[in-house]
């Protein structure tokens, strides 16, 4: 049984507020994207990605039987195949582009396996502490 939550803010500087997550309980997956401060459509891509993602692991699930490289090839594979995908809408509807960070999770009995591209943060509560496991790129 996981216990978890997001939070979202739009801040102080933005009307729109462009994170995006999702939970894929029965793969033990957890998404979270932000949109780009500063670039058009941060909301497309952060929606874009959350939904690619989902998607892409719905057509073609995690193998059963896999190594810390599989995972790592599985993921590298997903996450080039969603930025490749904003990258063409980006193309075509947001001539200054547009960007979104990204952390994936995937929990997988005792181990965790996490992706992440950009300043949006992922953190393990256990008892009484707070551990930032990410870094900001």
């Amino acid at each position: 049984m996981y216990e978890f939550g997001f939070r979202c803010d739009t801040g102080r500087v933005r009307d729109i507020n462009q994170d995006a997550f999702f939970v894929i309980p029965e793969q033990g997956v957890f998404l979270i994207a932000d949109g780009v401060g500063g670039h058009n459509s941060g909301e497309v891509a952060s929606r874009t990605a959350v939904t690619d993602i989902a998607e892409y692991i719905r057509n073609n699930p995690i193998p059963k039987k896999r190594g810390a490289d599989e995972i790592k090839q599985y993921f590298v594979s997903l996450v080039f195949a969603v930025n490749r995908h904003i990258y063409s809408i980006a193309q075509k509807s947001a001539p200054e582009g547009m960007a979104t960070t990204l952390v994936i999770l995937m929990l997988d009995g005792e181990k965790a396996y996490v992706i992440n591209v950009g300043d949006s943060r992922l953190y393990l509560i256990r008892d009484d502490n707070i551990m930032q496991v990410t870094e900001d790129h």
